[in-house]
């Protein structure tokens, strides 16, 4: 509707808005660098095939230059760089690139994201100490609010941004060998901290602080502990402040460019320190004096090296008009069809109660990636969740309809659903002697019956948080169903029928209608690591089991018993990911448990005692077309080629066995549903049987 609405009031479509704006803005820039002199620097970074950042780049004094790499093929990894020359230290969760990452040259510190078992949304930061030298990792603080750390000098005190519930702001420090708080400040103007840096003999602290008049730039005393403004307020991009001798060096705009400035602590006058296309940040000083920093490419972010040299910086006229408006606003002001609402808004308490549904999301499938159309309410907590959703089950061929909630306010997890399904169960193949003829009777028997049932399970979370690029979890579940039966009926498909027998293609099965009351016990342990944009796959292990029976003597009495194991590892190259897993069922009695054991391609799902599973799945990248389809309807990032092989033995019998190749192609969703989408299209063989076709499978 609104990409209507733009084409039916403008004349254009959202993509002509689009190449259009691009249009403008380039021939702009390229108006704009047509005079400008880039600063000679030195690239210090390996060459790169792809697009890989090499961050916060910091120089030691042998000239090793300690940085964060990460890019769409490799994940946050520590490296040593060395006359260009990479050496990987050691991997890190990647939320050190949004909370914060700094060294000193011999260690280096970091924020890392930690949450509760239950809810995400209460989380914390822990502060994290590297050794290069020994290369041991500790935690130097935990269960906190804590960003963007900085080490000193001398590597004994660790300076951060702690924040309190209330979103209260303070330069901490603390012994970065015990973890003892020595000093804790709040800003003089009462805002956001952010990037505090230490100076080179560890007696000062520069930072900025926003508050309602924009960003400012302190310097904290340790000694006396006074602040000294060094900019006053402005709304102006100011970022990582750095000491250089007189001066502070900041990340700055001039026109629109992102640049170093430079600001004298005494006169304050501003000055430009470089000149660059497309944008310089993360700055720091070699032990020479020289300047170290990011530079922004196609490629990612690199790592140049320059001279300072204040004589040679540019005096910033005018510090308040860095960021200037574009001269087409100037020259056409914006006119709005309707007067501008202005309105102030009481700040009131949030009430958990009138706030139970906030509906945000839609998905096609499932968490059994099964086919599905649900919609999906969290509240702004997280602690509340609520499902509805329509889905189908390929073992059993029928459409689930189901409502669920999910309550993670207290411990233990509370998981309620409601769920309505028309249950078609395949029960094999039969043969019957007739009477005392030597013919038989062969028919396939199918049970179908309307069900319905209400869950209710108690999570207990044990482990649920990150170490490292690894998150663990570990969980023990019990649950109880009370399940409701209706027309339950047998469903005769003949084969074979002799001469003079009549039979009836339908047998209603009105004992088998009623109440049943099974529980049932689930556990599991999982961990996985973060994958970069091109992995195929995490790559980690889990372990899950169920047991379920129905001790209450209702209508029917069975029990199942399953486990099932997935290791998966990266292949032969880079990028290659392999998937096993092997699982085992057993079920006794009645069929009340529905099964977790799904048959090979080419094989239909009946009911079985016990059966074994195994497969292995062998994927690699083929393409990265980048491609686009028409009206923006999809746009496909990817495709993958994989072989498999999928063995199945139920009841001791012979095994089913498939075997064949796919491709898959990685869609980045359909219109505006935006989560990424895989569809496979897979040929299959059946080697006993010969019989072979094609299935389409979702990820």
């Amino acid at each position: 509707p609104f990409s209507r609405s733009i084409k039916r009031k403008t004349g254009s479509s959202i993509s002509q808005i689009h190449y259009d704006t691009f249009y403008d803005i380039k021939t702009k820039w390229n108006k704009e660098i047509k005079n400008m002199i880039e600063n000679e620097v030195i690239l210090m970074n390996p060459s790169r095939k792809i697009t890989t950042s090499y961050k916060y780049p910091f120089m030691s004094k042998d000239g090793t230059i300690i940085a964060l790499k990460h890019g769409l093929g490799d994940v946050s990894t520590i490296v040593k760089i060395f006359q260009g020359i990479e050496k990987p230290l050691k991997k890190i969760s990647s939320s050190a690139m949004l909370f914060g990452f700094f060294s000193n040259g011999k260690k280096i510190v970091w924020s890392a994201y930690d949450q509760d078992k239950r809810w995400t949304k209460l989380s914390w930061t822990n502060i994290l100490l590297y050794d290069i030298e020994t290369e041991s990792i500790k935690t130097i603080s935990s269960k906190g609010r804590e960003y963007h750390p900085s080490i000193s000098t001398r590597g004994d005190k660790i300076a951060m941004v702690s924040f309190s519930e209330q979103r209260n702001a303070l330069i901490k420090i603390i012994d970065s060998s015990t973890g003892t708080i020595i000093d804790r400040v709040e800003a003089p103007n009462g805002g956001v901290i952010m990037t505090p840096s230490w100076s080179k003999d560890d007696k000062k602290i520069v930072f900025t602080s926003q508050k309602f008049n924009g960003r400012a730039i302190y310097v904290y005393e340790l000694k006396n502990r006074q602040f000294v403004k060094i900019k006053d307020e402005l709304w102006q991009d100011v970022y990582n402040p750095i000491f250089y001798k007189d001066y502070i060096l900041f990340e700055g705009q001039i026109n629109g460019f992102d640049q170093l400035l430079a600001i004298n602590m005494n006169s304050k006058k501003e000055f430009i320190v470089t000149s660059q296309k497309l944008g310089v940040y993360n700055p720091s000083l070699t032990p020479d004096g020289n300047l170290l920093y990011n530079n922004y490419s196609i490629n990612g972010q690199g790592i140049a090296q320059m001279n300072l040299n204040p004589s040679k910086w540019v005096s910033v006229k005018n510090p308040t008009k860095n960021i200037e408006a574009d001269s087409y606003v100037l020259e056409n002001p914006i006119v709005y069809d309707l007067p501008i609402i202005k309105k102030t808004y009481e700040i009131k308490e949030y009430k958990e109660s009138r706030n139970l549904l906030n509906f945000h999301s839609r998905y096609i499938f499932n968490d059994n990636f099964e086919p599905t159309f649900g919609i999906q309410s969290d509240n702004i907590l997280g602690t509340l969740s609520m499902n509805f959703e329509l889905s189908y089950d390929k073992n059993e061929d029928i459409y689930r309809k189901k409502a669920r909630t999910t309550l993670r306010k207290f411990y233990p997890i509370i998981d309620f659903e409601l769920e309505s399904n028309n249950r078609n169960v395949y029960r094999g193949k039969y043969f019957e002697t007739i009477n005392r003829s030597k013919d038989s009777l062969i028919y396939n028997l199918n049970e179908r019956w309307d069900e319905t049932n209400f869950n209710i399970g108690l999570k207990f979370p044990i482990v649920n948080k990150y170490e490292g690029q690894y998150l663990k979890s570990a969980y023990f579940k019990l649950g109880s169903k009370y399940t409701l039966r209706n027309q339950s009926t047998y469903y005769f498909d003949f084969i074979k029928t002799p001469p003079n027998v009549k039979v009836a293609n339908t047998l209603r099965q009105n004992e088998r209608d009623g109440k049943i009351f099974p529980i049932y016990f689930e556990t599991g342990l999982s961990s996985f690591k973060e994958k970069s944009q091109r992995d195929l796959g995490f790559y980690g292990w889990q372990l899950l089991g169920y047991f379920g029976f129905s001790p209450f003597n209702g209508l029917l009495a069975g029990s199942q018993k399953s486990m099932s194991f997935v290791l998966t590892r990266e292949g032969f190259f880079k990028h290659h990911f392999v998937d096993f897993r092997l699982q085992y069922e057993v079920n006794k009695g009645d069929y009340i448990f529905q099964s977790k054991l799904p048959f090979p391609y080419g094989y239909k799902w009946n009911l079985f005692g016990s059966g074994l599973r195994q497969s292995i799945k062998y994927k690699l990248p083929l393409f990265y077309p980048d491609w686009e389809a028409p009206f923006a309807v999809t746009y496909l990032k990817r495709i993958q080629g994989r072989i498999f092989s999928d063995f199945v033995n139920i009841n001791l019998n012979g095994p089913m066995i498939a075997i064949g190749l796919g491709i898959t192609f990685e869609l980045a969703g359909f219109f505006d549903i935006r989560f990424p989408l895989s569809i496979t299209s897979n040929y299959y063989i059946n080697p006993n049987s010969g019989s072979s076709g094609i299935r389409l499978e979702f990820e």
